[in-house]
């Protein structure tokens, strides 16, 4: 791999990095509106969307994170 691939790639990663930073910050926020609600509404239909949607910003963190260690794999070759 030739140094402006590398570097190309390297901006990408990095941006990368920046959105796991902004959805880890949204899934906090939503955790913690979450943990807000009432217990009732925690349990009612509401409650358990926005645990889902929790749910589905982490696993979207991981695989973020899945795609760096990749993207790191490659550019150390």
């Amino acid at each position: 791999m030739n140094n402006k691939r590398r570097k190309e790639i390297n901006e990408l990663r990095n941006r990368l990095e920046d959105i796991k930073y902004e959805l880890e910050s949204l899934s906090d926020e939503e955790s913690e509106a979450y943990e807000n609600l009432p217990e009732g509404i925690q349990y009612s239909d509401r409650g358990e969307q926005m645990q889902e949607n929790i749910d589905r910003l982490c696993d979207a963190m991981s695989e973020i994170d899945d795609a760096i260690e990749n993207i790191d794999e490659a550019v150390s070759n």
